[in-house]
């Protein structure tokens, strides 16, 4: 994973012209290996590899200032009401990259991550809902 690209792609889309929950999405996406990454990612992303988790921190280093930015926009915006931010976006990160980088994850844990989401962010019920797509079609890949 070259997590310089990835970076640099998902600040571009932080400055982009773009809804909230759009920007969540591309974000995420962003981060996500290319599909002549995954042969290499799946070598490194083995739980026995050391650089598995410092490729997650690094992730998790690296991106989650540019969400943090993401959800005070929506702050701004009256979608999320929330404080310590940072500290929500690495909670929520950390999670979702255990839980769905392999695609072993139920329905309900699914539905469980979403309403955690939506409750640590302060969004109304279902506001999130949309992020389920991206996190399956994520497994699937």
């Amino acid at each position: 994973m070259m997590i310089e690209k990835e970076s640099t792609v998902a600040k571009e889309i932080l400055a982009a012209q773009l809804s909230i929950p759009e920007k969540l999405v591309s974000v995420v996406n962003a981060f996500r290996p290319d599909k002549e990454e995954t042969v290499i990612t799946d070598v490194l992303e083995r739980k026995e590899n050391i650089m598995h988790d410092k490729i997650c921190k690094k992730i998790v280093e690296v991106a989650v200032p540019i969400l943090a930015e993401i959800v005070k926009e929506g702050i701004a915006q009256g979608i999320f009401e929330c404080n310590y931010i940072e500290e929500r976006v690495k909670m929520l990160l950390v999670i979702s990259q255990h839980m769905f980088d392999y695609g072993n994850f139920s329905d309900k844990d699914l539905e469980v991550y979403i309403d955690m989401l939506e409750k640590l962010l302060g969004a109304k019920n279902g506001k999130i809902h949309f992020i389920s797509k991206v996190l399956v079609e994520g497994a699937k890949e």
